[in-house]
């Protein structure tokens, strides 16, 4: 009796577990969120001259997490950009990418890429649910970066996505 009540708990965990698993899987909604005007143009401008920008919009849209996108005038003293860990639901992991509304048109599109892929970094591991343990990952995979410029954590592949989308936005724009 004891090993059928064992067996029929395990059951009803792992039946659980697949109910929480699929319906992260089928979270309505987009999950990447402009939070103003300048936000939703700023996405629609990258997804158009970036094929990388629009794989990390393919690759959020598959994970449980939902990236808010703010395009705000740059503060005395900080970075371009970041991404902060602001909170999870049963359903999703939320962030808020932060981009300077000060930067040139192309720079912001680099910007968000490199934010986005951060995102991306989070999506891949789920126990990352809270800014403690998103702070532990960067510096797992990253690097702290406390220069002028940026001031938090960095990673490769953000620094790549950067020097990638650069590439694609000067190739349809013409700019250097």
């Amino acid at each position: 009796m004891r090993c059928y009540a064992v067996l029929l708990s395990a059951a009803v965990t792992l039946t659980l577990a697949a109910g929480v698993d699929a319906r992260e899987r089928t979270f309505d909604g987009p999950h990447v969120r402009p939070l103003n005007q300048a936000s939703a143009a700023l996405m629609a401008d990258a997804q158009q001259k970036s094929a990388t920008v629009r794989e990390l919009f393919n690759k959020l849209e598959a994970s449980n997490v939902v990236a808010y996108v703010h395009v705000v005038p740059l503060a005395t003293g900080t970075p371009e950009s970041g991404l902060r860990f602001v909170g999870t639901s049963k359903m999703a992991r939320f962030v808020l990418i932060s981009i300077s509304g000060d930067s040139t048109a192309d720079r912001r599109i680099e910007l968000l890429g490199r934010e986005l892929q951060h995102a991306v970094e989070i999506a891949g591991m789920p126990w990352v649910t809270d800014d403690a343990r998103f702070q532990y990952l960067m510096s797992v995979v990253g690097w702290q970066d406390t220069s002028g410029a940026r001031r938090g954590y960095e990673t490769a592949a953000a620094n790549r996505t950067e020097r990638q989308v650069r590439l694609e936005v000067r190739g349809i724009t013409g700019t250097q």
